[in-house]
């Protein structure tokens, strides 16, 4: 695990027949619909000139979700030390596909969700090979500094950083990007 003072990237190891496999239960169990923004309220809108790609809530029970529920625990407890609950919302998976494809800057903060709280911590895991796509780099504009760190994901590799992070997707100039989001919640900063 390589820890900056922001955040966290390393790769899971996750090999390419668990991935297949994530894929298999993806195409099974998720149904694939366009990627919102968040809007008035709780729903959100889709707005293709700011989030273009697809998206789809994976089901609380798959087990990757105590897998990366874990890895945001270990950073949290290594980095941030942030009093966290739970997941804020469904782990999401992502579809980017072909050119223009990607999210533009944003952060993930959000309003409080009941007994959750805030986002507060955000994690990107990549289903890709590095080759799979040209464009699509992941970029965080770090807290505190004016340093833009920019982030070529391939298979395995999971970023977890501050949800109050600018960051975004850089757009595809071809080939598809794959990934596992999720935003962990808690109780107001103090």
């Amino acid at each position: 695990m390589k820890n900056y003072p922001d955040f966290a990237s390393f790769n899971t190891g996750l090999s390419g027949s668990i991935v297949k496999d994530i894929f298999k239960f993806i195409a099974d169990n998720v149904q694939l619909g366009h990627a919102t923004v968040m809007g008035d309220g709780e729903c959100g809108v889709y707005n293709s000139s700011i989030r273009n790609c697809l998206s789809g809530n994976i089901p609380e029970t798959y087990w990757i979700n105590g897998l990366l529920d874990y890895y945001v625990r270990e950073v949290n407890r290594e980095l941030f030390n942030y009093d966290l609950v739970g997941w804020h919302d469904e782990v999401q998976f992502l579809y980017y596909n072909g050119k223009g494809t990607g999210y533009k800057w944003h952060s993930d903060i959000s309003a409080p969700k009941n007994d959750i709280g805030f986002r507060k911590v955000s994690l990107v895991l990549c289903l890709s090979h590095k080759d799979d796509y040209d464009g699509g780099e992941l970029q965080l504009i770090l807290d505190g500094h004016r340093e833009m760190e920019t982030l070529k994901l391939g298979m395995g590799d999971c970023v977890i950083f501050p949800s109050t992070t600018l960051h975004r997707v850089r757009p595809l100039k071809s080939g598809e990007r794959s990934t596992i989001v999720g935003w962990y919640g808690g109780p107001d900063f103090r």
